[in-house]
């Protein structure tokens, strides 16, 4: 009941990767696990009915998450 949205290199040149995932099937409290064979790496995260996650992964493998905007734009000093 998780779908990968979005599997792309970060656009600040960082090399990371950003991976954006949602909850589809309207389950609370529903406890995942991603591995991924090219970073050698794997992630638990808790993610809520309907709810949009998005997570960096560095290079080698450290993963944080982060907001839609992939934590690049600060919003406060975003000028319109």
């Amino acid at each position: 009941n998780i779908e990968l949205t979005a599997l792309k290199m970060c656009e600040d040149g960082s090399g990371d990767v950003v991976l954006r995932i949602n909850e589809t099937k309207g389950l609370d409290e529903v406890h995942s696990f991603i591995m991924s064979d090219i970073y050698e790496m794997g992630f638990r995260f808790d993610i809520n009915a309907y709810e949009t996650k998005t997570f960096r992964v560095t290079p080698d493998g450290m993963v944080r998450e982060t907001n839609f905007a992939e934590g690049i734009i600060p919003f406060n000093e975003f000028e319109w």
